[in-house]
């Protein structure tokens, strides 16, 4: 699977000669690198959700959590200190990638907050929230009130609100 991402997005957005690229972009794209028609509705939305969150949130938070509930006894604190803690990670990793990606391109670091890629780090922090929300073992689920299902809802609705907010939000080049 190959996705673009949000940072790659936004620094795209700066190069010069460049179009604005849509976050709609991404594709789920097959072993052989033909688009897959046979993939579900589901598997694609959770494609593209992804592709809004960096990949050192994901897997990161993946293994962490997995690791809690080895250890766990009771209660479900280490998965909601997780969750949290990768909450406020979200848009810093997203801005950390960016500026290394700008420092390797030989462009200074976007220390200033009006250069930083707001978008991207929005949109990772939301998206990083209801993918967590959507996992199987979310922390959600120690709620009388959650549902799987409202989860799966979530996913689509925010994956659509995204996909239509992104092109309005994206940086345009400098």
């Amino acid at each position: 699977m190959s996705l673009v991402t949000m940072t790659d997005l936004a620094i795209r957005a700066r190069e010069p000669g460049v179009t604005r690229p849509r976050a709609a972009s991404a594709e789920i794209v097959g072993s052989d690198g033909s688009q897959s028609d046979a993939a579900s509705a589901v598997h694609q939305t959770v494609g593209l959700i992804v592709a809004y969150i960096p990949s050192e949130i994901l897997v990161t938070y993946v293994a962490l959590v997995a690791a809690i509930q080895s250890a766990r006894s009771v209660g479900h604190t280490g998965e909601w200190i997780a969750f949290w803690l990768f909450l406020v990670l979200s848009p810093s990793v997203c801005w950390v990638l960016y500026a290394t990606k700008l420092r390797h391109g030989g462009s200074a670091l976007p220390l200033h907050p009006k250069v930083w890629p707001h978008w991207p780090m929005v949109a990772a922090t939301i998206a990083y929230a209801v993918w967590a929300y959507t996992l199987p073992a979310t922390p959600f689920a120690s709620f009388s009130w959650y549902q799987p299902a409202v989860g799966t809802v979530a996913l689509l609705l925010v994956t659509m609100l995204l996909g239509l907010l992104a092109p309005m939000f994206q940086p345009t080049r400098s």
